[in-house]
């Protein structure tokens, strides 16, 4: 798995993509679904925004899941590695 920084926090990633792939969905269903426009999930899974915690809910709810398995926080030491790739 890829760890991308966000822009704000380079120590968060995000396993949004990798939760609709295992759903064998799309980021459109699930936007759609959950009353989200598309490029916002699109921009989450990019890193080009964080998540929100409305959005964060949303998507516990949706997948039926815990907040830290759709988001980690990575150990400080993790931090420069992440800035690597």
């Amino acid at each position: 798995m890829q760890v991308m920084p966000t822009t704000r926090n380079k120590r968060v990633k995000n396993h949004l993509k990798d939760m609709i792939e295992r759903q064998g969905t799309t980021a459109y269903r699930v936007a759609a679904d959950i009353g989200r426009k598309p490029s916002t999930l699109h921009d989450v899974m990019t890193y080009r925004r964080g998540i929100s915690d409305d959005l964060l809910v949303d998507l516990c709810d949706y997948f039926r899941c815990r907040a830290g398995d759709i988001i980690e926080v990575l150990p400080r030491d993790r931090e420069a590695v992440a800035s690597q790739k």
